[in-house]
Order: structure tokens, then sequence, then C-alpha cells
């Protein structure tokens, strides 16, 4: 998360991350993102890392506009996402200003 939170990656426009299985290392990985500090990243893909419930709701806390104001597509394939967790997705999205999100991939 130190990474995503200094500012150094602020130019970044794309970010896979994959296999991550531990939920304490998933919500660090969310603190990075939130930081405000990746404004530029228009493309998050999730592939293969363990959220269920709990990453879920971590993600719902970064996955906003004010966060990440350049967000177009989200892919969180293949990451166990509970309905617990799309709901604090969703739930996240609706008491927010409007996200710029275009593209959802949930399978």
């Amino acid at each position: 998360s130190g990474a995503l939170s200094s500012g150094h990656l602020r130019r970044l426009e794309e970010l896979w991350v994959r296999g991550v299985r531990v939920v304490e290392e998933f919500r660090a990985l969310c603190v990075g993102l939130g930081s405000g500090r990746l404004s530029s990243l228009h493309r998050l893909r999730l592939r293969g890392c363990r959220l269920g419930a709990e990453g879920g709701r971590a993600l719902s806390e970064v996955v906003v506009a004010e966060k990440l104001p350049s967000l177009r597509t989200l892919d969180v394939k293949c990451t166990g996402l509970t309905d617990v967790g799309v709901t604090a997705l969703t739930e996240g999205w609706m008491s927010c200003p409007p996200s710029t999100l275009e593209d959802l991939d949930l399978s």
C-alpha cells in the first residue's frame, strides 16, 4: 500500500492484482487504492483474489468517485465476491456522488 499511496504512481492508468488470498493483505491494498493518489487509474483488475464479503466491504470504500475519480473499469473476475460483498459495493456507490464506472465484471 505504501507504493500506491506515495504519489510516485499518480499517473498509473491500469493496475492488475492477482492472487491476493489473505484478507489483511487485501485491506492493505485498499488503503493504498483509497489514498487519493491514483487519480489517473482507469482500470482496476483483481483476478483470482479471495475477496469474499470482507473484501467487498473494503473495496466498496475505495472504488468511489472521490478516491478513484478516473476509474472506468472494475474487473473482479474469479474473486469469490459474495452477495454481501456485492451489496456493499452497490451501497457504497449509491451513497456517494455518481461513479465514473462504465464497465463492471463480476463473473
